[in-house]
């Protein structure tokens, strides 16, 4: 629980949060090279409308709370190693195989629902738009 946490630990968390909210492709561009974190953005918009380059919105702000709380949990990237790798040959034919195994690395579902209106299409968010 987030209130059992010291200030250590809660500022571990945001810093653990915002980095894996910061992996994602967003729209627009960081306004300037030198800017450590994704937003503010410009170029970014929603719904047709432009977001304040100056501001970050609010849906940014709440997925990261969420990454926070849960990475205060659990690492919220695992790393991903090859699983076995099976050869099989019948005849001339050489099949391989190979397990994938992602050890455990888990999907937030709210995160991306909170963060999908602002991230470039791709994977599983393929976001339409009427012209």
């Amino acid at each position: 629980e987030w209130a059992a946490l010291n200030i250590g630990q809660r500022k571990a968390s945001l810093i653990s949060g915002a980095s894996y909210i910061d992996l994602k492709n967003f729209t627009g561009q960081k306004n300037t090279l030198e800017q450590a974190m994704q937003w503010p953005r410009t170029g970014a918009k929603v719904d047709g409308f432009s977001i304040d380059s100056s501001s970050i919105p609010k849906q940014i702000k709440d997925a990261n709370c969420e990454a926070a709380l849960r990475a205060s949990v659990e690492p919220l990237i695992a790393d991903i190693e090859p699983g076995n790798i099976t050869e099989e040959t019948v005849d001339v034919i050489t099949v391989t195989y190979s397990d994938y195994s992602n050890n455990g690395q888990k999907s937030y579902p709210f995160i991306d629902a909170l963060l999908r209106k602002f991230v470039l299409s791709g994977g599983n968010y393929h976001r339409t738009v009427r012209t």
